[in-house]
This record gives C-alpha cells, sequence and structure tokens, in this order.
C-alpha cells in the first residue's frame, strides 16, 4: 500500500542519515586536529661561541609540509633585523630541516631563529610560533686554513682570537718557526717567531703576557732556561 511504502522509503531515508553522520563522524575523527610542535633547535636555546656558518636544524615531531620551510617561515635574524642566508632543506624520514648558512655570520652577534605560525605539518595544521636564540663567537673559525706543523704540538694558549703553540716543530707549511708559532683561529699563521731552540711543553696565559716553559736554553738568541715570560709582539720578558 501507499502507507507502507511511505513508512518503508522514510525507514530508509533515516537508515541513511544514520550510516551518513556515523562516516562523517569517523572520518572526522580519523582527521589530524593537532598542531605540530617543535621537538629541538641547534644551536641550542643561549648557546654562544657558535661558528660563523653554522648548520641550524630543527626537528619536528610529526611530518611536515615542506612547501611551508623556507626563508619566509623560518627566519635566523639578528635584533635589528639582518637575515642569516641559508639553504633550507627538510628530510621526511627525520622529520627535520636543516638550514646550512652560506653567507658567514657577523661575529659577537645574537641571532634568533624563529619558527613562524606559516609553518604546517601535511594535515595543514599550523604550528604555534617559537623562537630560539644563539650568540656568535667573537674570533673567526678555521674553514679553509690548515696549518700543517713539520712536529708534535704539546701546549696550546688563546689570547684574544690568537692561539699560541708550543711543541717540537720547526716549520709550519714551509715557514720557520721554531717550537713557538701564532695562529689566528681562522688558520692563519701569524707573524709572531720568539724562535726557541728546543721543545715547548707548557704555555700559560695572563692578560696579553704567556709564560713558556720546556727543554729550551734559549729564545730569540738570548739566555732563557726552559721558563720564560713572551709578550704577544714576541719581546721576552726574561
Amino acid at each position: 500500500t501507499m502507507k507502507t511504502k511511505l513508512l518503508f522509503g522514510l525507514s530508509s531515508l533515516l537508515l541513511w542519515a544514520c550510516q551518513a553522520k556515523i562516516t562523517i563522524e569517523e572520518n572526522f575523527a580519523l582527521k589530524d586536529l593537532t598542531p605540530p610542535q617543535v621537538v629541538s633547535i641547534l644551536p641550542e636555546n643561549g648557546a654562544t661561541e657558535v661558528v660563523d656558518r653554522p648548520t641550524i636544524v630543527v626537528v619536528f615531531n610529526e611530518a611536515m609540509d615542506a612547501g611551508t620551510l623556507n626563508s619566509s617561515t623560518v627566519t635566523v635574524k639578528t635584533a635589528s633585523g639582518n637575515p642569516g642566508i641559508g639553504s633550507y632543506e627538510y628530510d621526511p624520514t627525520t622529520q627535520a630541516l636543516a638550514i646550512k648558512i652560506v653567507q658567514n655570520l657577523y661575529l659577537n652577534t645574537q641571532y634568533t631563529i624563529t619558527v613562524t605560525g606559516a609553518v604546517k605539518d601535511l594535515a595543514g595544521n599550523a604550528i604555534a610560533p617559537v623562537s630560539s636564540t644563539f650568540s656568535t663567537d667573537v674570533c673567526p673559525k678555521s674553514r679553509t686554513s690548515r696549518p700543517m706543523f713539520s712536529g708534535a704540538i704539546y701546549a696550546i694558549a688563546k689570547i684574544g682570537c690568537t692561539l699560541y703553540v708550543g711543541g717540537a716543530f720547526t716549520s709550519i707549511g714551509g715557514s720557520p718557526r721554531n717550537r713557538l708559532a701564532a695562529i689566528g683561529t681562522d688558520g692563519s699563521l701569524q707573524g709572531w717567531n720568539p724562535n726557541a731552540n728546543n721543545e715547548v711543553y707548557a704555555l700559560a696565559v695572563a692578560g696579553s703576557t704567556l709564560y713558556v716553559g720546556g727543554d729550551f736554553t734559549t729564545i730569540g738568541g738570548n739566555p732563557h732556561s726552559r721558563l720564560a715570560s713572551v709578550n704577544s709582539d714576541g719581546s721576552v720578558n726574561w
């Protein structure tokens, strides 16, 4: 009858509506609605003496949309807004973004790494902004220069941005340096050459004065029996 057909139609419609509601609820429950998070940032927050061409690594807790990871969404800047220039590489297997700085950062300067809200996961969820700071070293670091010593190194001391080296060597990269030498933190050989006549085993620093101990009996041709006080300009005190 017409009434039976109407009741059957209504029942079918209600059944379809229930099934559709369940399907919608299941799909909604399966949809990722959780914002992503930053697990770690390197250099660590507050790090100091960072090299002027670091690799910055940001690790996320889930797979990210690589298209949202770029120099506009993950920034490296000084307080005055000067950007660090780098290449951006996202590895989906480790869920890590590596920013390889390609132009030297300013020395003795604080930089802030900011992950902005424009960064998203694969489901389109935006991350809550995160920031971290680090400071570069006051001295340039070695990148290409590799001083070659002719003998062993026994002691190293640092004054400012200069490394003072003592040992058994008599030359560095073919340049005469008898048991004492000064090397810039960028690897460059300095003109400082006190010229000890035998091995140097110990170096100590007080202010701008270097104290030298070893088996030598002369420095710069002058008698100094195994202990001497040398200035950073190469002159000998005692």
